[in-house]
């Protein structure tokens, strides 16, 4: 049962995060040229990138924890409702993938796939760790937030990765307005979405 609830939620949250991955791919060309040509470029389309993933993250996963409810009610009968926490909490894990991918991106651009192999690896190692812990204990919730963590260890190694090796500068303050941005969209979106007729 436990595992049919959670690939239920794992389903549809994976489906989230089809748009990141185009819009990824979509940028690694562009990426690729400017390494090469202009370091100015460069960073242009790599701020591009990050600003387009941060708007897109927050209003995602904002919009999943508040709809989880009828989203798993449209796609499964109401015996599937403890999905709909775990849908909630794997969300987030979508969003950080959302994250990540501009420094996984300037990676591969620059030639280190290297590390992008030692990164992975460490976060399905950290994974499977993760799942032994808290498995048992928290069921499928456990099984939610061991990706939850992954996903942020590697967000977190790619981002120290990308900026310790000087490939991109990442600016904290339009990071941070980028996200303020998002957030206030996702809260004006929260309110019309709440209204019953919407809902």
């Amino acid at each position: 049962k436990e595992i049919g609830w959670y690939s239920a939620a794992y389903g549809i949250v994976s489906a989230t995060i089809i748009p990141g991955a185009l819009i990824s791919r979509s940028f690694a060309p562009v990426l690729s040229k400017f390494f090469k040509e202009s370091k100015e470029r460069l960073q242009k389309a790599w701020d591009k990138q990050m600003e387009t993933m941060i708007l897109l993250a927050v209003p995602l996963v904002v919009g999943g924890i508040v709809l989880s409810q009828r989203i798993i009610d449209s796609f499964y009968p109401l015996s599937f409702s403890p999905s709909i926490l775990a849908f909630q909490i794997l969300i987030i894990m979508a969003g950080l993938i959302f994250l990540y991918r501009p420094f996984m991106d300037i990676l591969i651009a620059s030639n280190h796939q290297k590390k992008i192999f030692w990164i992975s690896l460490f976060g399905a190692l950290a994974n499977v760790v993760l799942n032994l812990m808290l498995i048992p204990k928290y069921s499928l919730y456990g099984a939610a937030f061991a990706a939850v963590i992954t996903y942020a260890v590697i967000f977190s190694l790619s981002f120290i990765c990308a900026v310790k090796l000087g490939l991109i500068s990442f600016s904290w303050s339009a990071s941070f307005l980028t996200f303020i941005v998002a957030f206030i969209a996702s809260f004006l979106m929260y309110l019309l979405i709440r209204e019953p007729t919407i809902y």
